[in-house]
């Protein structure tokens, strides 16, 4: 018995740390300005996942749910920015696929949150969903 337990705990473990990636969720609602600017740039039926720190020629390939590609290339953050890609996509998607260096990972839409950003950090990535953007300057 005892032995199934620490069998298990260890399968969670591995589980875990296998992964990869770790994922954030920023509830904050945008402000004035950042509505102002939402509505201006953001058309209503899209969505963003923007590629930040961490990438420097990293092959990146982006997939949607009905397996069509939206970028296939190489990025680099733009240090003084902190950006290296955005890619709009529909709402509706309810997933997309990322390979980073041939890396998979899936990332499921979460409703309510229009601003994905990825970031690498040191080989584990960071994926953060967001009511309000970050404002590059």
């Amino acid at each position: 018995m005892r032995k199934t337990i620490y069998l298990s705990i260890y399968f969670l473990f591995l589980l875990n740390s296998c992964k990869g990636y770790k994922v954030f969720y920023d509830n904050n609602e945008p402000s004035a300005k950042e509505t102002e600017l939402i509505n201006k740039y953001l058309k209503p039926n899209k969505k963003t996942i923007s590629f930040t720190d961490g990438f420097q020629n990293h092959k990146l390939k982006i997939k949607l749910s009905d397996n069509s590609e939206v970028f296939n290339g190489v990025i680099n953050t733009d240090e003084t920015l902190g950006l290296a890609k955005t890619v709009y996509f529909n709402k509706e998607e309810q997933y997309i696929l990322i390979f980073i260096d041939g890396k998979k990972l899936k990332i499921k839409n979460q409703e309510g949150y229009s601003f994905i950003y990825v970031s690498n950090n040191d080989n584990e990535v960071h994926i953060e969903f967001k009511k309000a953007p970050y404002i590059f300057s």
